[in-house]
């Protein structure tokens, strides 16, 4: 079975989520709301993980909360307008927008942090910035999982990794168990896809 087609098989099919993306392939009115409410839970509860495991455990004092996350993530999803072939194929495309997401407020505030008590220069004082050298893929839907089906044929392995790393949270550790890796092997292959699936979608996008 196909890894993009098992990752779809990870959380129980429901068919009412079955039923809400069909409509919304079909094009009929209110079907987006109808899955958003479905799975808002779900991406809830990523975004409380996501966020803990890169602001701490104690979200007190983030001018972002979970629930803003979700509804930046699903704004995101109805500009995408993209088809989607089942639940999996969903929450893998939500997943990375999330991500997206949260790595521009954390650039954001980072750099509220840095400017903070520092004097403002104009800005045609201050130098063009270097492109990031492992910035996180884009939240394309078709560009990413192209470049995912295509990393599976080459690397299944890697691939799986990547979608129990990235898209379902799991950590490095939890991965090792899962798969009966070492640690090491987990950290090395999750560097390598993102830096491979970012150049795959770069060039894509080119």
């Amino acid at each position: 079975m196909p890894i993009l087609r098992y990752y779809s098989l990870m959380s129980p099919e429901h068919d009412k989520v079955a039923e809400f993306i069909q409509e919304l392939n079909e094009g009929k009115e209110g079907a987006f709301e109808r899955l958003s409410a479905a799975v808002y839970d779900e991406l809830h509860a990523m975004a409380q993980r996501r966020m803990r495991r890169k602001f701490g455990r104690s979200l007190a004092g983030l001018t972002m909360q979970p629930t803003d996350a979700v509804q930046e993530t699903f704004m995101r999803l109805m500009q995408q307008r993209c088809r989607y072939d089942n639940r999996g194929h969903f929450m893998a495309i939500a997943s990375m927008c999330m991500l997206r997401v949260l790595n521009s407020y954390y650039r954001s505030r980072t750099a509220e942090k840095r400017g903070a008590g520092v004097t403002p220069v104009p800005l045609d004082d201050v130098p063009h910035p270097a492109a990031e050298e492992e910035a996180p893929p884009d939240d394309s839907g078709a560009a990413l999982l192209a470049g995912l089906e295509k990393l599976e044929r080459l690397d299944p392995r890697k691939t799986l990794i990547f979608v129990l790393r990235e898209m379902y949270d799991f950590t490095i550790d939890e991965v090792a168990d899962a798969l009966s890796l070492g640690h090491a092997t987990v950290e090395r292959d999750v560097k390598f896809t993102r830096a491979w699936l970012t150049k795959e979608v770069s060039d894509e996008s080119a």
